[in-house]
């Protein structure tokens, strides 16, 4: 009977130790887990931006299709104009009244003040866009600011180059 199992007893510093580092352990994975949140809204807002980035430049493609078809439309007027053939006007029209309010034809016959223009005009229907889409609660306050940001950045840049014409 004197052969007791002695069960190891540990000192209260061992055991200080112990519960420290069990504690710093329990901080270590809390932390690990905040990461990987911060890294998945990373990722998600990385997908965002790349999302909005594409809409940019379909935006910027429909913008030079408008721009094309603004140059066709344009040049169309001016035959018409001079041969007066009514017939071909009205072959396109249907093709150009979709965009018809978007494109502005200045009486001065500018068209690179006309394209400006339905670029503009064409920011300030996404502006508006943008602006539905947070009111139906589809994005963010902040995505919302960010691109109505870059948008305004770029109706900045069409203005300027608007008056860059008009000099």
């Amino acid at each position: 009977m004197d052969k007791e199992k002695k069960i190891p007893s540990l000192s209260i510093e061992e055991l200080a130790k112990s519960q420290i580092l069990n504690s710093e352990y329990e901080i270590f994975k809390n932390l690990e887990q905040k990461m990987k949140i911060l890294e998945r809204k990373i990722n998600d807002l990385t997908s965002n931006q790349l999302r909005i980035e594409n809409r940019l430049n379909q935006f910027d493609e429909k913008t030079k299709n408008l721009e094309n078809q603004l140059i066709k439309f344009n040049n169309l007027t001016n035959e018409t104009k001079d041969n007066s053939d009514i017939e071909n006007e009205q072959q396109f029209e249907p093709e150009f009244r979709k965009a018809s309010d978007l494109i502005q034809i200045n009486n001065n016959n500018n068209p690179e003040e006309s394209i400006i223009q339905t670029k503009i005009n064409l920011c300030n229907q996404l502006l508006n866009y943008l602006e539905k889409q947070l009111e139906s609660k589809n994005i963010t306050e902040k995505e919302y600011e960010v691109n109505r940001h870059k948008i305004k950045l770029k109706i900045g840049q069409l203005k300027k180059k608007i008056n860059k014409t008009n000099d």
